[in-house]
């Protein structure tokens, strides 16, 4: 298929998953009275659409990073070995993987994260801004928010966790706790008392690339006061 062929059908991949979206949260108003939000519009069709395009255009790769803000963009091309670096990786099977990043910019702090299970599909998200001072505290309150989330969702099952986040002094400070700032100290051990109520957490670096998601859903909502979650 032509360039331009893609991009019709990205589209029109777009405006049918844009249409599913509000035709599932009617009923859930009408017959759950569940409550949606303007967000949750705007960004389940985002994912909705992803999920669906890398399933019809399986040759494709998308760069994550770029899906937010143009659909054009994100093609990257054929699945080389190069073009494998720009995106997300599956976590073993039986495994499910979080994606946390934090942003940094003129001193407003964001964060974001997806999680995944091994075939890909999405079962949660998060973004919005963060009271951070710095990038490492942001990542650090990304990670806090993943593995409340998880813990929310999974409840009662013991899933193995990856935690894959941006910043390796972060991850250096969870697995060495000598090393940690005494001011990010109230933080850690709330993050440390959700990871005791796991049953396996790894937590990795990963490079700009395979965390494009996750850098893409913290910057986007720098100027949002709130955060926003999401659960499928």
């Amino acid at each position: 298929m032509s360039l331009i062929g893609l991009q019709k059908c990205l589209w029109l991949v777009a405006i049918a998953a844009s249409c599913w979206i509000v035709w599932l949260s009617q009923n859930g108003i009408v017959f759950e009275r569940l409550v949606t939000t303007i967000d949750a519009l705007l960004f389940h069709p985002k994912m909705r659409v992803l999920m669906w395009a890398r399933a019809i255009h399986n040759e494709c790769i998308f760069s994550e990073s770029d899906w937010w803000s143009s659909l054009v963009k994100c093609i990257v091309g054929g699945r080389s070995m190069r073009s494998r670096d720009l995106v997300w990786g599956p976590p073993p099977m039986g495994r499910i993987k979080f994606n946390v990043a934090g942003f940094v910019m003129n001193e407003i702090a964001a964060c974001g994260g997806v999680l995944r299970d091994d075939k890909g599909v999405v079962s949660a998200l998060f973004s919005g801004s963060c009271a951070a001072r710095a990038l490492e505290m942001a990542v650090l309150m990304a990670i806090k928010e993943a593995t409340k989330m998880v813990i929310e969702l999974i409840r009662k099952e013991q899933v193995p966790l990856i935690i894959k986040c941006n910043s390796s002094t972060v991850s250096d400070w969870l697995k060495y706790s000598c090393l940690l700032p005494w001011s990010f100290r109230n933080l850690f051990t709330n993050i440390e008392g959700s990871l005791r109520r796991m049953a396996e957490v790894r937590i990795e670096v990963t490079n700009q690339g395979k965390n494009g998601m996750a850098k893409a859903l913290a910057k986007v909502v720098l100027l949002r006061n709130t955060l926003f979650r999401a659960y499928w």
